[in-house]
């Protein structure tokens, strides 16, 4: 939801009380507030002026009927700023000493350098219960980066690990090799057995050659089986 922007009379009304020197008039959310030393003691937000008081005259004020404690945000309020009430807006005397009483106030403080962020002071919201599977999750990353903070070795040699596609190629390649060299061994020794079946002498067995003596014993005796056949009947 967009904040509302202050009426001009409430402008008007700001810059009549704004107390002179060493007082700063700036900017804060959008509206107009006033620093002392730096520190935050009067401001605008929407139709609601604000000032920043001690506690004793903190409490005075919350007692008028319609001053409040100043809330920007619903739940939170910021400590020390109670939210001026209608009545005392139209009383201009009764407003400048409450002006007053927060600019001593803010005089008092620890000055803060120019560049220092102004002090909002907004009281924390109440912290709501989680549950279980919420505080889980939020334990589970603070686990993981203690495990990796605590073993950097087993971290280091789990990222030099190969691989399985690595370790596949790496498997695919040594098998190559090797049925290279098996074929290697093998064509050797196939060539080293043709030379020395090569060199070998011939194992065919030559038939000894037959006497003229026992050519003539064997034609004979076929002559005569040829004689004892009995002669073919017509």
């Amino acid at each position: 939801m967009a904040w509302q922007k202050s009426p001009p009379e409430l402008i008007a009304l700001f810059d009549t009380v704004l107390p002179g020197p060493p007082v700063e008039r700036r900017q804060m959310f959008g509206y107009p507030s006033a620093f002392v030393n730096g520190n935050l003691f009067m401001g605008l937000f929407e139709n609601m002026l604000a000032l920043r008081l001690p506690p004793f005259e903190r409490d005075a004020l919350l007692r008028t009927p319609g001053a409040a404690p100043f809330a920007p945000m619903p739940g939170r309020p910021m400590r020390e700023y109670v939210t001026m009430p209608q009545t005392l807006l139209i009383d201009g005397p009764a407003l400048r000493g409450w002006v007053d009483k927060a600019l001593e106030y803010a005089r008092s403080l620890p000055p803060k350098t120019a560049n220092a962020a102004p002090e909002e002071e907004i009281a924390p919201a109440p912290a709501r219960a989680k549950p279980k599977a919420a505080r889980a999750a939020a334990r589970k990353p603070a686990r993981k980066a203690v495990k990796r903070t605590a073993k950097p070795k087993r971290a280091a040699a789990a990222a030099k690990r190969p691989t399985k596609k690595a370790v596949k190629k790496s498997v695919r390649k040594v098998a190559k090799k090797s049925a290279k060299a098996k074929r290697a061994v093998g064509a050797k020794a196939r060539s080293a057995a043709k030379a020395v079946k090569a060199k070998r002498p011939s194992a065919k067995r030559k038939t000894p050659a037959k006497r003229p003596a026992v050519k003539r014993k064997v034609a004979a005796k076929r002559k005569t089986a040829a004689r004892r056949k009995p002669a073919p009947r017509r």
